[in-house]
């Protein structure tokens, strides 16, 4: 598993998250959404944030985008 650093910044807001996506290559949208997920999962599983991170981006784009989301409004 991935170690991150204490100083990692928080997840960007959702417009712009959707801009960098938009201009982003497919590789470049999975890296997006990974260092998005991240920070996010790590607040609620920190023992498991890469693997949870991980299963998440294989989902579908738009569902891991739903998924931040979420975690945005209610985490």
């Amino acid at each position: 598993f991935p170690v991150r650093d204490a100083g990692v910044s928080p997840a960007p807001p959702i417009g712009t998250l959707t801009s960098a996506l938009a201009n982003a290559t497919p590789e470049q949208q999975r890296t997006i959404l990974g260092e998005s997920l991240y920070p996010l999962v790590e607040k609620l599983e920190h023992q498991q944030a890469a693997k949870v991170t991980g299963m998440l981006l294989e989902m579908d784009q738009t569902e891991s985008h739903d998924a931040i989301d979420c975690f945005v409004l209610h985490g």
